[in-house]
């Protein structure tokens, strides 16, 4: 269920979304935030599926407890990751640097990622065929949705799109940018590879295998979806991997290139911001109940 992997991914990757977008900014309040996803999650969710009582209720159990572990795991690693990161701040930033930074985060995503497909399976198995084929059914329409939304845009409005998000983005953190530094964005983004053709052909590939799986709906449909997101990277067009890579590069050397420019208020800013998250994350840590560290796995 892509926006639960969403979510939690965004959380993995908050030194790129001063990166790039996060989780726990979205409002004033990164406590408030947290403490709201079990029913952010549910209302998305149910978008796509049409619950019964008792399965609404099974589910804001499973998220309950996929959000404890997530408390109680991951939270203590940002706070190592964030300190990590301003530590990093007092020399230049390198490529070294970034790429460590950019393992972190991976790794710290793929957790969060088999840990939702994980929760998601197994409470997938409590649906009826007829709930899992009206799921996919929603997924195409989205998908159909996401078409007429992208593929309109000019390359124009496709490249101003990405500068305003790295401004805005850096702006929540830094503050307002010199002109030096929009400069830097407006350079390294007139670089990117167009890849939303690409992106909306990759999801399109996946709802297919999807749909397949769920339609014969085999007893251990579980395993096979499973199976399938273990192969999805290897099935990716050359097209798209390279584009995907090559724009990952330039967002880093954006990164670089704003952050080793920024002024001594913008310095004090961020590292503001940076040990105000540090304090959230501890205290959020230290709010979580004692419950099962293992979710039931499906399949």
């Amino acid at each position: 269920m892509r926006s639960l992997k969403a979510l939690c991914r965004s959380g993995a990757k908050l030194l790129v979304t001063l990166l790039a977008s996060v989780l726990l900014a979205a409002c004033s309040s990164t406590t408030f935030f947290y403490n709201q996803l079990d029913t952010l999650i549910a209302w998305y969710v149910d978008d796509y599926i049409d619950f019964t009582r008792a399965q609404s209720s099974a589910f804001d159990d499973e998220i309950d407890t996929l959000i404890a572990w997530h408390q109680r795991e991951e939270l203590p690693r940002y706070v190592e990751l964030l300190s990590d990161f301003e530590a990093r701040l007092d020399q230049p930033l390198t490529e070294r640097d970034t790429q460590t930074i950019s393992d972190q985060l991976d790794a710290a995503a793929s957790r969060i990622q088999d840990r939702a497909l994980d929760t998601m399976l197994a409470f997938g198995a409590d649906l009826d065929h007829e709930q899992r084929v009206d799921f996919v059914a929603a997924l195409q329409e989205r998908q159909v949705e996401l078409g007429e939304e992208w593929l309109e845009r000019t390359d124009e409005a496709y490249f101003e799109a990405i500068i305003e998000r790295f401004e805005d983005n850096f702006s929540d953190y830094i503050g307002r940018l010199t002109p030096e530094q929009k400069a830097v964005i407006s350079d390294y983004s007139s670089e990117f590879i167009r890849i939303d053709t690409l992106w909306l052909e990759d999801r399109a590939q996946w709802i297919e295998t999807l749909a397949a799986i769920i339609e014969r709906d085999d007893p251990d449909w579980p395993a096979q979806v499973r199976a399938a997101v273990d192969q999805r990277a290897d099935r990716r067009s050359p097209a798209y991997t390279a584009g995907y890579t090559h724009n990952t590069q330039q967002s880093w050397a954006i990164f670089r290139a704003v952050l080793n420019e920024r002024t001594d208020v913008q310095d004090r800013r961020l590292r503001r911001s940076i040990n105000d998250y540090i304090d959230d994350f501890i205290a959020l840590a230290a709010e979580v109940d004692d419950g099962p560290s293992e979710p039931a796995v499906a399949g």
